[in-house]
């Protein structure tokens, strides 16, 4: 019984997978990335504008461009990869759905790193 349960949350989180994937591919034919409304309302650039685009340049291995559309999207999609794949095997593994986050420190540190990005790309205009 408890390997049909696995089986069945694997099922699920590579139907979500193939959800997002679909998702980047159809933002990548159309040519359209999704509207930061952070930016709409305030007029300043969050610290993720930009990572819908800088994706999309990655599935086509342009590592230059994906950099030119926000230079912390690396940083961002590596922390945000490893809560993704940490929670997800988690979830595989005992059914509890909770996210798993990097160490606290960690975490204190990339907070910051996102306050400083947030700051200079909206003074520079980068």
């Amino acid at each position: 019984m408890a390997d049909n349960g696995k089986r069945q949350r694997l099922g699920n989180v590579l139907s979500v997978c193939v959800i997002l994937t679909a998702a980047a591919v159809i933002t990548d034919i159309s040519g359209h990335g999704i509207p930061c409304l952070f930016r709409k309302i305030t007029g300043f650039r969050c610290p993720g504008c930009g990572n819908t685009h800088a994706f999309t340049a990655c599935m086509h291995f342009r590592w230059k461009e994906a950099f030119s559309y926000n230079y912390f999207f690396p940083a961002e999609f590596l922390y945000l990869g490893f809560t993704a794949a940490a929670s997800g095997i988690r979830y595989i593994q005992t059914g509890e759905q909770t996210l798993v986050t990097p160490p606290e420190r960690m975490n204190t540190i990339f907070l910051i790193f996102v306050t400083v990005w947030f700051i200079l790309r909206n003074i520079l205009d980068i």
